[in-house]
């Protein structure tokens, strides 16, 4: 597999989450992409947010809460979009180690099932299988500056680079049924909503929103 498919993701889809960058640099992403490598290839682009190579993202400066809610929604792309999804160990424990050898922590120490990032990939790994979203399509439902969407067959992403306050955009174009009840993975249970036409989605301070039907 030629190299240069091993780090597209990680350069550009990371940069634009983690730097807060017009979320419209992710339809650019796909956009050239699709159109410079044959379609097929991209299949086998590989998905990571931090390798063995690089210092971690959560090594980065700024806000620590911050750096965790990029975290999330960098690993939340990476596991559903097009491509290869690969979770460089220690990510599920929020490891922040720099640059070689500080980004090879020492995982069989601190490996701690309850935490909440390992909960969260748990919940996207399940999801992802359960609707073999690799067999799908990628479509872009929605984007601007803000907030990104896509799905994967009835598998709806919903991200945000603005990791303070709250957003709510409309979905109008999107692969649901009217009157078909979807919910959010992360939150089967409260967050639901029934399709008529088009629906609201909020945000709140950097969280992803994965919608599937109930």
């Amino acid at each position: 597999m030629d190299a240069c498919l091993n780090y597209p993701f990680f350069f550009w889809v990371r940069d634009t989450l983690f730097n807060q960058k017009d979320m419209t640099n992710l339809r650019t992403y796909y956009n050239e992409w699709g159109k410079n490598i044959d379609s097929n290839k991209l299949n086998y682009m590989a998905n990571f947010c931090d390798n063995h190579d690089n210092a971690r993202t959560l090594s980065w400066g700024g806000n620590w809460d911050d750096k965790k809610k990029h975290h999330r929604a960098c690993h939340a792309m990476a596991m559903t979009s097009v491509g290869i999804p690969i979770t460089y160990y220690g990510a599920e424990q929020y490891f922040a180690g720099g640059n070689d050898p500080q980004n090879r922590e020492i995982l069989w120490r601190n490996l701690d099932r309850s935490s909440d990032m390992y909960a969260f990939l748990g919940k996207i790994n399940a999801a992802r299988k359960k609707f073999s979203i690799w067999d799908q399509p990628q479509v872009e439902r929605y984007v601007d500056s803000e907030f990104y969407a896509y799905s994967r067959g009835k598998f709806l992403v919903c991200l945000t680079n603005k990791v303070s306050g709250g957003v709510s955009k409309t979905i109008s174009y999107h692969p649901f049924s009217n009157g078909q009840v979807i919910c959010n993975i992360f939150w089967p249970d409260t967050d639901c909503i029934t399709v008529t036409g088009g629906f609201s989605v909020y945000l709140m301070n950097g969280e992803v929103k994965i919608y599937v039907p109930k």
